[in-house]
């Protein structure tokens, strides 16, 4: 399978000015999805889309740069109202379906985040062998703590979860995940729907270190943990 990636590089970041386009690794953060792409058995065709015609130049320049080979680059100018606060990465993967007219060159979309300097090939070809393509999918990981032993605090007393029957160990929980924020797929056919919902399948990608960068102590973390030779 030769799937079609998009990756969304918004300029407008208010928690870390242009956080997209921090180094690590002397490589811009939204340049690791192209990384990962081009590495990846599994994608053919990437779509980089951002408000900012200067990312846009960026991403260019990194990819002439590697030269490669296996992986189509493809440049998106994204519109102002996909662009903004309020809209979700879903109307802006809709609005590239149909601008680039996706839905004559693939049934499906991977969306690999923008914000994950942590992701690699062996993610998204992990990924993407262990999915139905005919539903939806994302990636996620194991939460820490059970949520069964969290609890409220009303007025300085204990009110125990509405999951919890009883506090007990760690091993005695339920295993429960989060989304990690690296990966997600979805049918075109599907764009519209409930995401996630009932059938939307869970990747579990098992990785020692995830990186999201949505503050200056993710971007922190991130450059001294994937910089380290340790």
């Amino acid at each position: 399978m030769n799937s079609i990636a998009v990756t969304l590089a918004r300029s407008g970041s208010k928690g870390v000015r242009d956080k997209n386009i921090l180094k690590i690794n002397n490589t811009a953060i939204s340049h690791f999805p192209i990384l990962a792409a081009a590495k990846c058995s599994r994608i053919s065709h990437l779509i980089y889309s951002s408000d900012s015609r200067y990312y846009l130049d960026l991403a260019q320049k990194f990819y002439d740069q590697k030269n490669f080979k296996n992986l189509k680059l493809e440049l998106h100018l994204r519109s102002p109202k996909n662009s903004n606060d309020k809209a979700s990465s879903w109307d802006a993967v809709r609005e590239i379906v149909l601008d680039q007219k996706l839905e004559k060159l693939t049934k499906n979309v991977t969306l690999l985040a923008a914000t994950c300097p942590s992701i690699t090939c062996a993610d998204v070809d992990f990924f993407l062998e262990n999915i139905d393509l005919t539903k939806s999918a994302m990636s996620v990981r194991k939460i820490d703590y059970p949520i069964e032993n969290t609890f409220i605090n009303l007025g300085g007393y204990f009110k125990k979860h509405a999951l919890t029957s009883f506090i007990g160990t760690r091993q005695e929980m339920n295993k429960f995940f989060r989304p990690d924020g690296h990966i997600y797929f979805r049918p075109l056919g599907q764009l519209s729907a409930q995401f996630p919902n009932n059938e939307t399948q869970l990747v579990n990608l098992n990785k020692e270190f995830y990186s999201n960068i949505d503050t200056k102590w993710d971007y922190n973390f991130a450059k001294i943990t994937l910089e380290s030779s340790l």
